[in-house]
């Protein structure tokens, strides 16, 4: 990799850095929206085009700060990208905020990735933004994501029962929160 195509380093893990998203990556991103078994841990799968996903990256590359916080997870070795992650919906004066994230390639799930990268920008989120909650929505069936929210100190606190209609059933989507002391007792175990 080139040096004039690196991402700036913006939180820095041990085996993961999360760098602003950019515009140059669209094409990955394209990729892993169009990946039916990728996407249906997320949302019930439409094909995106690549205008939507341009419109969309532009709005998140250059959002305002104060309202969400969009990075892309990088590998350190090899070099790659292979997700992205964000504070969305950042409430300044209630101090609270959405995590939205996925990892894009099933080579890469399962790796500590994620929850590395969830680490990272929640202490980010509960030091530097002084948010005192972070919460999240995800699909029922998604057990690795609930067992990585499970380990950071995240707490089902409801649920849409049979909320989307994914691969030919209603799954539930579930909300979860974490509030800043709960997430730093979980983190010391």
């Amino acid at each position: 990799m080139t040096d004039n195509t690196r991402p700036v380093t913006f939180l820095d893990g041990s085996i993961i850095k999360l760098c602003p998203m950019r515009k140059q990556d669209l094409q990955i991103y394209l990729k892993w929206l169009n990946n039916f078994e990728m996407v249906n841990y997320l949302m019930p799968h439409t094909p995106i085009s690549e205008q939507i996903e341009d419109a969309t990256l532009d709005k998140m590359v250059n959002a305002d700060p104060a309202d969400s916080v969009n990075l892309g997870i990088w590998l350190k070795e090899p070099e790659k990208l292979i997700g992205n992650l964000g504070l969305l919906r950042i409430d300044n004066r209630s101090r609270h905020a959405m995590l939205g994230i996925f990892i894009g390639e099933k080579d890469n799930w399962s790796k500590g990735y994620g929850t590395e990268a969830m680490r990272l920008v929640l202490e980010y989120g509960f030091k530097t933004l002084n948010l005192r909650k972070i919460w999240l929505a995800y699909m029922g069936h998604n057990d690795r994501g609930k067992a990585a929210y499970d380990k950071l100190g995240f707490k089902e606190i409801g649920r849409h029962r049979e909320h989307q209609y994914i691969d030919g059933k209603y799954e539930d989507e579930v909300i979860m929160e974490v509030f800043k002391e709960e997430f730093f007792a979980a983190v010391k175990k």
